[in-house]
């Protein structure tokens, strides 16, 4: 396995190119890095050791974000030798309410957890309203879960609203779904 690092300004304007490609899979191994080569650009690889996953799918995506709440795997951001270095956003300070049922999550800043959340990862300025519930579920930034709606095992794009007729439960041997702003599912 490896790690890619790019030069940004390239890897920009080859993602953009690929954008316009209809026959493009957009992916980093089977279309963007042999484009690079085939375009004579100077690639090089090196091996990496620990904790790596492609992220190509929607399954995968789910994969990683469960891993940093797993107790077995060598991914631990809690590792004070490992250094980590991100743009953060201003936002608020995450509240959890009093009736609110929190087990098992990462919770980031900007957050609003009045409702149920299990083994779930929430990115920044999640709402999840009394009366939702939300296991084993990634919630990306801006999204908000009205009171009523249920989510196992969903992955929910940013900006997006799930209201309780949105609700969905996927069983371990389905593949992960997306709910996409506007109540798309995807997977």
């Amino acid at each position: 396995m490896g790690v890619y690092i790019f030069n940004w300004k390239l890897l920009r304007k080859a993602l953009m190119e690929d954008l316009t490609l209809e026959k493009s899979n957009h992916d980093f191994g089977k279309d963007i890095i042999p484009t690079l080569i085939n375009d004579g650009k100077r690639l090089f690889a090196y091996r990496f050791k620990g904790y790596w996953k492609d992220v190509g799918t929607i399954d995968s995506l789910w994969e990683a974000n469960m891993d940093l709440l797993s107790t077995r795997t060598e991914l631990d951001l809690g590792d004070p030798s490992w250094k980590i270095y991100t743009q953060d956003v201003n936002a608020f300070p995450q509240i959890i309410g009093e009736s609110a049922d929190v087990k098992n999550c990462y919770v980031n800043q900007g957050c609003v957890v009045l409702g149920t959340a299990h083994n779930s990862v929430l990115f920044t300025n999640v709402t999840i309203e009394e009366g939702a519930v939300v296991k084993d579920c990634v919630i990306m930034p801006d999204a908000i879960i009205k009171s009523g709606a249920r989510l196992e095992r969903v992955i929910v794009g940013p900006h997006s609203e799930v209201t309780p007729d949105l609700s969905l439960v996927v069983k371990e041997n389905q593949p992960i779904q997306l709910i996409a702003n506007g109540g798309e599912h995807h997977g």
